[in-house]
């Protein structure tokens, strides 16, 4: 007989079975006539879940590894976080926290295993009471075919660090398969043709031939008129929305340069900058304006003098002339005299005119040129701002600047350009120094715009590519896609011939679960008669230790003896040496008696010290 996998079941199926509760419950759910994990108005929790089982495996089959790094602490605090954010965004309606879930409390667990498992069936509740929870949870994840081991020892310690990441890695798996459960009723509700109106449009084009086929009338101009209609209105609601495409792309793509242009702040920030060199600037000029009407002052004051120096000439010539007049009333002339005088007087007052006019003609001549050297200075000085702000924003200025390579392109407006050359007007040559430097920058910057705009037709040509990549990859996306379908097709006809066997898993994973629960309690008995032989092996021990520090006192002290019989013996041969090297010395020296009794005294120590050392 095939094994099958635990990950879908039909709604007729789903409704068969009693529900998601361990075997202890069913006769109570039973009569308490409770609806099933899959509610009609859904279809079931397994037919929504039924492409889960190649994902998670097969359920109710035996133990398997768990390929999930459940014991990194990594993926269990993104699980936790997951289970939070799940929860608060399906409303959970208890307090909920990291701290709360990092060490839960069996009620927590209970809780939140309780609300997942309502978003399979509405009516579910836990029992609480300690006796059945563990069993309950056990029979309920296998149901759902979760496809790893749960330890019921881990539900009796829920916020252990040795139990809470295996559950945390169980609610994770839940709550996946509750968003995929959620993801396909959502496909289920909407219409089976939104995804492409062309198959709706040919079925109902088929059904219609068809019937008039049935009707027998084999020829039906008008049906295809109509779907020649269609089409056409289709292609100009597809010719509209690649307009408003383009269009929306033309804005994206404006929105992209205004993002990819300098932003609001760097633009008045460089204002800022700008305003404040122009301020200074301004400054140094209207030092130079002070200092050009001050000159101008000197000016005036140089002509009034000049004036009053002619008009006192001029007075001083007033006066020589009435004494000449008195001269001449006093004078006898002849008209000849006269008229010569007269014509003399004539011609010097002509020649005096003319001098005043052509004095008159130059005065206003040197106004006028002072007048236009003024407005050319204020326009000279106008354009030499504007270089200065343009030479600032392009890096000439100053000389530390990208562009000005430690070349001092400034040029300011002489003060003393009045009583100097053309040459003396400006403080930098024009043709020399500026003129090449604006002309290298130029040719930089022309290189450079150049070389931009190749890189933007390259990057075009790359997006233009990427585009129909892209559309390509579409295609073949919709290909795999009905191909997927027509596989899932497949799959869910012989996925129906599988599910005889998920009985059968079940009430063999019940038996197992039988017999392990009995091999529970037998180790439990001889786990007491261990403890038992273990208190006795204790006591035990503890009187072994008392004899044996016993034993180790009673050698300590006949060690001690041991070392203080040594140590008398080793002072005793010392002496003894001591006394042979006295002997030796004295043995010719001294007389016999004396030697006698020498030998004596020592014959007495050697006895006492033999019977000592016996002793």
């Amino acid at each position: 007989m095939r094994r099958s996998t635990l990950g879908g079941m039909s709604a007729v199926q789903a409704n068969n079975r009693s529900s998601l509760a361990a075997p202890s419950r069913m006769s109570n759910i039973a009569a308490d006539k409770r609806h099933s994990l899959a509610p009609p108005r859904k279809s079931s929790v397994g037919g929504d879940l039924s492409r889960r089982s190649s994902v998670f495996g097969r359920g109710g089959g035996g133990t398997r590894a768990d390929p999930r790094p459940v014991e990194s602490k990594k993926y269990f605090h993104e699980s936790i976080k997951r289970v939070i954010a799940y929860l608060t965004e399906h409303a959970y309606d208890r307090t909920i926290s990291l701290k709360m879930l990092t060490t839960p409390t069996t009620k927590d667990f209970q809780f939140v295993l309780e609300f997942l498992l309502r978003g399979i069936d509405s009516n579910y509740s836990l029992d609480q009471t300690k006796a059945k929870f563990e069993d309950e949870v056990i029979g309920v994840f296998k149901a759902l075919g979760y496809p790893f081991e749960i330890r019921k020892q881990a539900l009796y310690t829920v916020g252990s660090p040795h139990s809470w990441p295996a559950l945390v890695a169980t609610l994770t798996w839940l709550i996946d398969l509750l968003e995929y459960s959620e993801e396909v009723l959502a496909r289920k509700e909407e219409d089976c043709f939104d995804a492409d109106l062309t198959f709706k449009i040919f079925f109902e084009y088929l059904s219609k031939a068809y019937q008039t086929f049935l009707d027998g009338d084999d020829d039906s101009p008008e049906l295809d008129d109509e779907l020649s209609m269609v089409f056409e209105s289709r292609n100009g609601q597809v010719k509209s929305e690649i307009e408003q495409l383009l269009a929306a792309n033309i804005e994206l793509r404006a929105s992209l340069h205004s993002l990819h242009s300098p932003s609001p702040l760097t633009h008045a920030l460089q204002q800022s900058e700008d305003l404040q060199s122009d301020l200074g600037k301004f400054k140094k000029l209207v030092s130079q304006m002070g200092q050009h009407e001050q000159q101008l002052s000197a000016k005036v004051g140089e002509r009034s003098s000049d004036l009053r120096a002619t008009q006192e000439e001029l007075a001083a010539v007033v006066v020589e002339v009435e004494q000449l007049r008195a001269t001449l009333s006093v004078q006898e002339l002849s008209p000849a005299d006269v008229l010569r005088m007269n014509g003399e007087r004539n011609r010097l007052e002509l020649e005096l005119k003319g001098l005043i006019g052509a004095k008159d003609d130059k005065t206003g001549e040197v106004l006028k040129c002072e007048v236009d050297i003024s407005k050319q200075s204020d326009a000279v000085q106008s354009l030499l701002l504007d270089y200065t702000s343009r030479a600032t924003r392009l890096q000439l200025l100053p000389e530390s600047a990208t562009n000005a390579h430690g070349r001092k392109l400034s040029c300011e407006l002489v003060a003393s350009s009045a009583a100097g050359g053309p040459a003396k007007v400006l403080s930098a040559e024009l043709l020399h120094l500026l003129k090449p430097a604006l002309s290298d920058l130029k040719a930089s910057l022309t290189s450079q715009l150049h070389e931009a705009q190749e890189q933007l037709l390259k990057l075009q040509d790359q997006v233009d590519r990427s585009e129909q990549a892209k559309q390509d990859k579409e295609d073949e996306t919709a290909g795999l896609e009905r191909k997927a379908a027509k596989l899932e097709a497949i799959f869910n006809s012989e996925k129906e011939t599988l599910y005889g066997d998920v009985d059968e898993l079940t009430r063999r994973s019940e038996k197992v679960l039988g017999e392990a629960l009995e091999l529970r309690a037998q180790l439990a008995a001889k786990r007491s008669s261990a403890q038992q032989a273990l208190g006795s092996l204790g006591s035990e021990l503890d009187a072994n230790r008392r004899q044996w520090a016993r034993e180790r006192e009673e050698l300590y002290s006949a060690l001690i003896r041991t070392i203080d019989r040594l140590m008398n013996h080793k002072v005793f041969f010392f002496f003894l040496a001591d006394a042979v090297a006295v002997a030796a010395v004295v043995s010719e020296s001294v007389p016999v008696t004396v030697r006698a009794r020498v030998c004596a005294c020592l014959g007495v120590c050697l006895s006492d010290s033999s019977a000592h050392s016996t002793a």
